[in-house]
């Protein structure tokens, strides 16, 4: 039961940090400032992610996945080492 609790905090801070890397612009945006089909526009599969077995695979999944992100570099650098080091807890 522990393990699906972390699994599903994780999952819930992925969308959650998603939706702060692609934030919704425009007419008709969520009052929060965030899209809520972000996974639309950038779809990490946990499970993807976890089948691979080098860090440095992970990395090139990622950059590849968030290449369209907005949000400069750095702020994309620090979310792939954060996701990486949840994703190592499970």
């Amino acid at each position: 039961m522990a393990l699906i609790k972390k699994r599903l905090s994780v999952e819930l801070w992925l969308i959650e940090e998603l939706q702060m890397l692609y934030p919704k612009e425009g007419p008709g945006s969520s009052s929060s400032g965030y899209g809520s089909d972000v996974v639309d526009e950038c779809d990490i599969d946990l499970d993807d992610l976890l089948d691979m077995e080098r860090d440095d695979e992970r990395r090139r999944f990622l950059r590849q996945k968030l290449s369209a992100c907005p949000q400069p570099s750095i702020v994309v650098a620090r979310f792939i080492e954060d996701l990486l080091v949840k994703a190592k807890s499970l």
